[in-house]
């Protein structure tokens, strides 16, 4: 009985806080990207998120969507000119540079592991993602865009013209309550 309780209870949880994050524009649009300090680069070299346009994405070796948009992120690095950085919180060094190994040029961009959840809190957590893969657009240090990486929303943004003004997001749709993937991201 007290098993039921407490599955309610945390389904509510989800629930307020799923309608509490998909009815307000996100807070993070507009301002300054904190450093990417604290991580350890596995592939390629540091970014600088106050040069030109930058793209931080997390991701994880265990998220099938996350997989399936590596290829997609290379080629729109490539197509638009933009440093992207690949971020994981994943902790198993070994397996991650084994997994990043294996994607040779599919995964042609920096790849770096958040140990210290920094980058992390002060991102993703910050915005209220809670869905990977997901991506935060940052021009000149000020983050214009953020949101999950195989919306055509990511790449209209990359097309747009370095300077201009940062796009406001009203999503009113909040993903699921996870842990749970489906052909687009996975939600924790």
């Amino acid at each position: 009985m007290s098993t039921w309780i407490l599955l309610l209870l945390v389904a509510l949880y989800f629930l307020y806080t799923r309608s509490a994050q998909g009815s307000t524009t996100s807070q993070l649009i507009g301002t300054t990207c904190p450093e990417l300090t604290g991580l350890k680069i596995v592939k390629g070299q540091p970014v600088n998120v106050r040069q030109g346009r930058v793209v931080v994405e997390f991701w994880a070796t265990w998220c099938p969507p996350c997989r399936t948009s590596i290829p997609h992120l290379t080629q729109l690095a490539k197509k638009y000119g933009i440093s992207m950085i690949g971020v994981t919180n994943e902790t198993d060094e070994a397996a991650i540079k084994a997994f990043v190994d294996g994607q040779r040029d599919k995964m042609d961009y920096t790849v770096a592991m958040d140990r210290t959840l920094a980058v992390s809190n002060g991102l993703m957590k910050a915005s209220g993602l809670r869905g990977i893969p997901c991506a935060f657009i940052i021009e000149h240090g000020v983050i214009v865009w953020h949101g999950y990486v195989m919306q055509p929303e990511f790449e209209e943004r990359l097309a747009v013209p370095l300077g201009a003004p940062p796009q406001e997001k009203t999503d009113t749709t909040a993903p699921p309550s996870g842990p749970y993937c489906d052909d687009k991201a996975c939600y924790m």
